[in-house]
């Protein structure tokens, strides 16, 4: 109610800035407004307002002896089914789409379980594993004989063999059901085998690429090969008395790897959710952040930070070199290198998750988020690290924790600075208590004896030094476009329309979007909310026991989790997208909140909880994540097809084209990006020499460089209306660089003028250097005045030129 009594006079409230450059675009997705001020001010203020309420809730309740510290043993399995059923209620009643496979599990498990009790896990555990069976089982089916099946059919097919096979095992012995659900899992790593596509419907007519594909599907068939001998030798071998530990690693990669394929997706989202394709994405800025500044650095000489600087940190770099050095690091070869990369993520991941907790938990999580871990590169870290200092060994040994962590907050730092510094504030408190212990117990005396010990710190220490002057320069690049990003880094939330999946069924926009608003601004706070009212029944319960609390795994997670979340939400809330209730935030929320908050719960708190309140607040943390990112079912779509359909929007890449962008590769491009490299690319090729350095600021023309093999002055974008420090910069690095040519929105207008930047005569967005003019176009040659570029006359109205 405070929210929505609020919403009105922060929409009305005038924006006030200071010493910014403000942008009112009719392209909100290019140009976000920056008129968010008292929006981040909001929120700021709803944090610590909500928190300090809830302690003071909490505190009241334990004087006055209404806090339930005891620890009430029942049946676990009574409330599993609210991980699914709070979730799916919540989805359909938001978005009204139907989750009618995970239903369809929960009605007849509740079933089962009136009938068989403790058996009713059996059930849901029995259906997953058979539907991945069929899955296996038509994908092969479609390779031998092109037999397409719909996942509705899939669907029912395994609900149908499930019930079936559980009524005539469920009277034996469990050993006999773990078995069987075991025997299951031989053939799930075919699943994998969907990544070997090697066959396009171009136009009517069948095209294979075999030199393309040749290296990725070699890497897939050695992967899949070594994950079904592997599953072959578990299943055998297997001795397994619980439905916990009854699902193999292998089948749980295997499961993990396939959850990434999405098929016949016409328009390629990039490095998460792809089809293995030598189609090159359509999403030509964020591949180039991706992919850029490797070919910059390595192929044409430019010195980081000092001539090309990505824009945040270098994560790009961990995509380019599977892009690069494991593949032939053509453009084409785009979606291969993005899927390796997810899959040496997956491996690293479940392997981590499997140690720590069980096969029946990884599962569940592999199986209904996976697919959203992936899809926001610069979060790729956060669980592999989480996971490495969550464990209770490692914690244990404080004296290679410490320099553990140490090196996990500078790997960060290189990879996504903001994530970075993030993780170090949100651990902080932890690594001091493990420090101060450390040296009160005084175990360094144990470990100076360890000759691992000497080995890890020099390690971390040569890592530091060796890295340091790099992760400075990445700093100083950041904190020139900080300087005063903070009112103006993101787009505006409210005015706003939700998206079209929100409450569709409402039919007052009014209505639906204060809604949104309320939603998309609690989402976090709720999460925090949750988190810290678990860790305070976490810290009340057995006060004598502080000291083994304060050395706890649940510790380290909870804490990092109420600080680390806040202090992303108020970097990260204004920068979502539009038609989404968050996208920046939610890469870092999806997997805390569905994989490292119930782990901690269900593992490191077994004796804390009780265990309705704690399934409870895990199924409100599960809506959460779903409602951030909802799944799109489509029951009548091919569970898998060994042809992938070319759009017509899409042409093949032909000889021509080849011989002047080798860097594509073999494969199809869109028809509009094939017209700009025919116009624009082979025009600034032509005007330009091979050493020349360019300068690009044009959304959709971010990757041209590389693909003209000319040289790229800084990478600015949009971040010189960021910060009056970083324009000082740039002007600076102009007036030493001297680029030949501008391509794209004339920034830096009065910089141009001055140095007599004339428009280029066959394209006005192109503005060449007065010695590059008159060499290629001739002295006498006219040529207009930069005021008279339509890019100039748009951009005059707005009063935006530097």
């Amino acid at each position: 109610m405070l929210i929505y009594a609020l919403l009105p006079i922060i929409n009305e409230i005038p924006q006030i800035y200071n010493d910014i450059y403000i942008l009112v675009s009719d392209n909100p997705i290019i140009f976000p407004s920056f008129e968010v001020i008292h929006e981040l001010n909001f929120r700021m203020f709803l944090y610590p307002f909500s928190i300090i309420m809830l302690i003071a809730i909490e505190f009241i309740r334990i004087k006055n002896n209404k806090f339930n510290l005891s620890y009430q043993s029942c049946k676990e399995y009574k409330y599993n089914i609210l991980l699914l059923i709070i979730p799916i209620l919540v989805l359909f009643i938001f978005t009204e789409i139907f989750d009618i496979f995970s239903f369809f599990i929960v009605v007849s498990s509740i079933y089962i379980y009136m009938n068989y009790k403790e058996k009713a896990i059996y059930f849901p555990v029995l259906v997953f594993i058979s539907m991945y069976f069929f899955k296996s089982l038509f994908i092969i089916l479609n390779f031998l004989f092109e037999i397409k099946i719909s996942i509705f059919s899939v669907y029912l097919l395994s609900f149908v063999f499930s019930i079936f096979s559980f009524n005539l095992l469920i009277s034996d012995s469990n050993k006999k059901l773990i078995k069987f659900i075991l025997l299951l899992q031989i053939f799930i790593p075919f699943n994998i085998l969907m990544f070997t596509i090697n066959k396009y419907n171009y136009r009517g007519e069948i095209i294979y690429f075999y030199n393309e594909h040749f290296k990725f599907q070699l890497i897939i068939w050695i992967i899949f090969l070594s994950l079904f001998i592997w599953n072959i030798i578990l299943i055998f071998k297997s001795k397994v008395t619980s439905i916990k530990y009854s699902i193999t690693l292998p089948t749980i990669i295997s499961i993990s790897i396939g959850n990434i394929y999405k098929y016949n997706k016409n328009i390629l989202g990039f490095i998460g959710n792809v089809i293995p394709s030598v189609i090159i994405p359509n999403d030509w800025w964020h591949y180039a952040d991706e992919s850029m500044y490797w070919y910059q650095v390595f192929n044409l000489k430019q010195r980081l930070f000092e001539d090309i600087s990505p824009i945040s940190g270098l994560f790009s770099f961990v995509y380019s070199f599977f892009h690069n050095v494991i593949l032939d690091g053509y453009i084409s070869q785009a979606n291969f290198a993005a899927i390796l990369m997810d899959i040496v993520y997956i491996i690293i991941i479940a392997i981590l998750l499997y140690k720590k907790t069980n096969s029946l938990f990884t599962f569940f999580i592999f199986h209904y988020f996976v697919d959203i871990f992936f899809g926001y590169s610069r979060n790729y870290l956060i669980l592999p690290i989480m996971l490495l200092l969550s464990s209770q060994k490692l914690i244990d040994r404080k004296g290679f924790w410490i320099p553990i962590w140490i090196f996990c907050v500078f790997l960060y730092g290189l990879y996504y600075p903001s994530y970075g510094v993030g993780i170090m504030i949100a651990s902080i408190p932890f690594g001091i208590i493990q420090l101060f212990s450390y040296i009160k117990k005084k175990e360094y005396f144990k470990d100076i004896k360890n000759i691992y010990f000497y080995f890890l710190w020099l390690i971390v220490i040569a890592s530091i030094i060796i890295s340091a002057p790099l992760l400075l320069k990445i700093l100083n690049w950041i904190l020139l476009q900080a300087g005063q990003t903070k009112y103006v880094d993101g787009i505006r939330l409210f005015g706003q329309n939700s998206p079209s999946f929100f409450l569709p069924y409402i039919y007052s926009d009014y209505i639906k979007n204060n809604i949104f608003y309320i939603v998309r601004i609690l989402i976090p706070i709720i999460s925090e909310l949750i988190v810290l009212h678990m860790f305070i029944k976490f810290i009340i319960k057995n006060k004598n026991n502080i000291a083994e609390k304060l050395n706890s795994s649940a510790f380290f997670i909870f804490t990092f989790f109420i600080i680390f979340i806040p202090l992303i939400s108020f970097t990260c809330f204004i920068t979502q997208s539009l038609g989404t209730l968050a996208i920046r935030i939610s890469a870092l929320l999806i997997p805390l909140l569905s994989a490292i908050i119930p782990m901690t719960v269900l593992f490191y708190c077994k004796n804390v909880f009780v265990n309705k309140y704690k399934y409870i607040m895990l199924s409100i943390l599960f809506s959460i994540v779903i409602l951030m990112r909802p799944p799109n079912f489509n029951y009548n779509s091919y569970v898998f097809s060994n042809i992938i359909d070319i759009p017509q929007d899409m042409e093949l890449i032909d000889e021509e084209l080849l011989k002047d962008f080798p860097i594509l590769g073999k494969g199809f491009i869109s028809d509009w990006y094939k017209d700009e490299l025919l116009s624009k690319g082979k025009l600034i090729k032509r005007i330009t020499h091979d050493d020349d350095s360019i300068f690009v600021d044009n959304y959709r023309g971010f990757l041209l460089p590389n693909i003209i093999n000319r040289k790229l002055y800084i990478a600015a974008g949009s971040r010189l209306f960021y910060s009056t420090e970083f324009n000082k910069f740039a002007l600076n690095k102009l007036d030493d660089k001297n680029p030949a040519l501008f391509f794209g929105y004339p920034m830096f207008y009065t910089w141009l003028v001055k140095n007599e930047y004339k428009i280029c005569p066959e394209s006005d967005i192109i503005f060449l250097r007065p010695d590059r003019f008159e060499e290629f176009y001739g002295k006498a040659h006219p040529s207009n005045d930069i005021s008279n570029s339509y890019y100039y006359q748009e951009f005059y109205k707005r009063g935006f030129f530097l």
